[in-house]
């Protein structure tokens, strides 16, 4: 089985290949432009939850890109993926723990910030995830969701072309890196309507931001692309790439990050 994976022999290349696209690029301008307003805000260093953290690489970018504004980032994972060089920056700590429960490793109302991003779609219990960052999460502080939208804009037309309906599980693909497979499940996926239920449970504020990556078509390359910011148009609302929601229990916080993007 494995002679047919995508290998890698090692974590750093793997990590490369799999960040390095306009993606990744896109939420991290997104994200990094959030951090740098809170901490304005706030008038002070940032605490930090990676949560579901995988290897760690958010956490690496975060810390060489906003190094003045965090004081703590804590990745915590299921799994001890985690890029053993981030141990070497005394501002990163990871904690092997389920995110959906973590009254054993932390107390409540002790993050800034917390990012979960490309996680909820693997948990088992995403409603008790959600939960469990609400308890984590200061009053004043931002929880940043991102997960893939069921109703994309890609998937609608594969949809209609193949007409195929998507089942989960679903394994999104299989990597061999260092010799140990990589498993990438999504146990489900979300619509706007049903992922805003269980958001607003735990969270009565929150900001919607269109994430339209685009298709690439031989010649038409510009179609779709977030640099048109045709993402904004509101009848591709609905099928954004990725859901990336910003939410606070304080509205006043919501409404000064309308303006990031």
């Amino acid at each position: 089985m494995t002679q047919n994976l995508q290998q890698y022999p090692d974590l750093l290349q793997y990590l490369n290949i799999y960040y390095n696209n306009r993606y990744t690029k896109r939420i991290e301008k997104i994200v990094f432009s959030i951090l740098r307003k809170h901490a304005k805000k706030l008038k002070k260093k940032l605490s930090i939850l990676d949560s579901g953290c995988g290897v760690g690489y958010f956490s690496k970018r975060v810390l060489e890109q906003l190094p003045k504004e965090v004081k703590k980032i804590v990745g915590i994972d299921i799994e001890e993926w985690v890029d053993k060089t981030l141990f070497k920056n005394n501002k990163f700590e990871f904690i092997k723990a389920d995110a959906t429960s973590t009254k054993k490793k932390f107390h409540s109302s002790i993050f800034d910030i917390i990012v979960s991003n490309d996680v909820m779609e693997h948990v088992e219990n995403d409603s008790e995830y959600i939960k469990e960052c609400s308890r984590l999460i200061k009053d004043n502080g931002i929880f940043i969701l991102i997960t893939p939208n069921i109703e994309r804009f890609t998937q609608l037309l594969l949809s209609i072309f193949s007409k195929k309906i998507m089942k989960f599980p679903k394994t999104t693909g299989v990597e061999l890196v260092n010799g140990k497979e990589i498993h990438h499940v999504h146990l489900r996926e979300y619509n706007k309507i049903n992922l805003q239920k269980i958001i607003n449970k735990y969270f009565p504020f929150s900001l919607w931001i269109p994430f339209f990556v685009g298709i690439k078509i031989p010649g038409l390359n510009f179609v779709g692309s977030y640099h048109l910011k045709i993402n904004r148009l509101p009848f591709l609302e609905k099928h954004t790439n990725h859901f990336l929601v910003v939410c606070s229990k304080n509205l006043p916080i919501i409404s000064k990050l309308k303006t990031i993007y």
